[in-house]
């Protein structure tokens, strides 16, 4: 493993924070945080204001230091966050609403949003559809008088925003509620406030060089100890290598998509691979029985549904099959060995391509098809084919029958299963079964473009 090098450790005040240059890359999470969490962060912050405590920590946070960027200004240079980005966003919106709300000099000219999406945003920019992906320019831009929670929210109204959008909306609306509650617009109190959360409020910094694994680092030093599972690792550290701006465009309609299945067979796939299980030691450990006990205690099945014969035999097929296959799995667990294995420059994209869609069956399956192509068992432009072709149909299969997801993965389960079981995996076999069942349901390339889905018009 690299050696890490920190170059120094400091507490950074909230005033101070924000004069570095600071920036998100795509790879990372959205904001996610529940209204419990928020509500918890901004009544800590209150209750140690009211108190009159000397200080008040914010926790950790990891930054990288960026050296000799070619499309930076030398004078930009600056620091990537790397660990604490929910909270120094939350801190954002503070910020920003309490500049609304005063006139102090101390607060103009923050840069915040606008400065740290800007990496994030050059990627989106290209899909039309994205509404208004985090409302930087809007957020930034407003004027103190149009700067208000009403002209805002009716600006971006969340009704009409995908959940994406919402997600950054929802706590700036939280926020501004709890601070016109706790302070009316007229009360000095809030000033108060505002120099105590500038000036006693601070994070405690970790700043490592560049030049090392950041996701290492994230993985390492997340402070709550929250690690990114291992696929999600993966998913970060081959985003960075990817170039093609394509795949962002496709990964947001693919989310349209799969935040919509709720299948069983799938969410039992999800909570399989989830769970801390060393595949090497699977047949020797867990045996098929304790799993379905695992599966029915974990999502409570009803009375029916336990009796479903057609659930729990597809449960039981998928279990002998992933049993069949647990050394396949395997280097999946030992990130180092990810590292060093994936790190192929010509299957970064395909790979990345593929974990972009967070679809169970799909993620099963390509791990299956990345360790065949690991050990050799099969071609690295037929596990690419394989893998587009069968992201190219659900994409376009869901939405052509109305995000039937039901219908599509079933199909794709079916796919995935019989693939699986043959000895070697056979590209036209995938290909041929694909577009047998595309021309059976009688879609044809007109009723795409009925829909406008350029992106995914493929079919002819």
């Amino acid at each position: 493993m690299q050696e890490r090098k920190m170059l120094e450790l400091k507490n950074i005040f909230v005033s101070e924070i924000f004069k570095e240059h600071l920036r998100v890359l795509y790879y990372k999470r959205n904001y996610c945080w529940s209204k419990e969490t928020l509500n918890t962060f901004l009544n800590d912050i209150y209750d140690a204001f009211v108190s009159q405590k000397d200080s008040y920590w914010l926790g950790n946070i990891t930054l990288l230091k960026l050296i000799n960027k070619k499309n930076l200004e030398a004078s930009n240079v600056g620091f990537e966050i790397i660990d604490g980005f929910q909270r120094i966003i939350t801190v954002c919106f503070i910020l920003r609403i309490l500049e609304n709300r005063l006139s102090s000099e101390k607060l103009k000219n923050f840069p915040i949003l606008k400065t740290i999406f800007q990496q994030k945003r050059k990627i989106l920019e290209f899909e039309e559809e994205v509404l208004k992906y985090f409302a930087v320019e809007t957020f930034v831009n407003l004027t103190k008088e149009e700067f208000d929670k009403e002209s805002f929210l009716n600006e971006f109204e969340i009704k009409n925003l995908n959940p994406l959008d919402s997600k950054l909306l929802e706590p700036f609306k939280q926020i501004f509620d709890f601070i016109d509650q706790k302070f009316p617009k007229s009360s000095k109190e809030l000033s108060n406030f505002s120099d105590y959360f500038l000036n006693k409020v601070f994070f405690s910094s970790n700043i490592f060089e560049e030049k090392i694994n950041k996701i290492q680092i994230y993985d390492n030093l997340n402070y709550k100890n929250e690690n990114l599972s291992e696929v999600e690792l993966i998913k970060g550290y081959l985003f960075l290598a990817s170039k093609d701006s394509d795949l962002y465009g496709e990964a947001l309609s693919w989310n349209n998509i799969s935040s919509k299945v709720n299948n069983q067979v799938l969410k039992f796939i999800e909570y399989f691979l989830k769970t801390s299980i060393d595949f090497k030691n699977i047949n020797e450990n867990i045996t098929k029985q304790n799993l379905e006990k695992i599966y029915l205690n974990k999502w409570a099945l009803s009375k029916d549904e336990k009796n479903n014969w057609n659930l729990e035999t597809k449960i039981k097929l998928f279990l002998k099959e992933l049993e069949k296959r647990s050394n396949d799995f395997a280097f999946f667990i030992n990130e180092n060995e990810v590292y060093k294995k994936a790190n192929k420059s010509e299957f970064n994209y395909y790979f990345s391509l593929s974990k972009t869609f967070s679809f169970p069956a799909l993620d099963i399956f390509i791990y299956f098809l990345i360790s065949e192509w690991l050990n050799k068992k099969l071609k690295i432009e037929d596990a690419t084919t394989i893998i587009s072709e069968i992201m190219r149909f659900v994409l376009v299969y869901n939405f052509i029958l109305n995000n039937n997801e039901k219908e599509s993965s079933e199909f794709l389960n079916f796919l995935i299963s019989n693939a699986i079981k043959k000895q070697k995996i056979d590209k036209q076999w995938i290909i041929e079964a694909i577009k047998k069942e595309w021309s059976i349901k009688n879609i044809k390339a007109e009723q795409i473009k009925r829909k406008n889905w350029k992106l995914y018009s493929i079919w002819k």
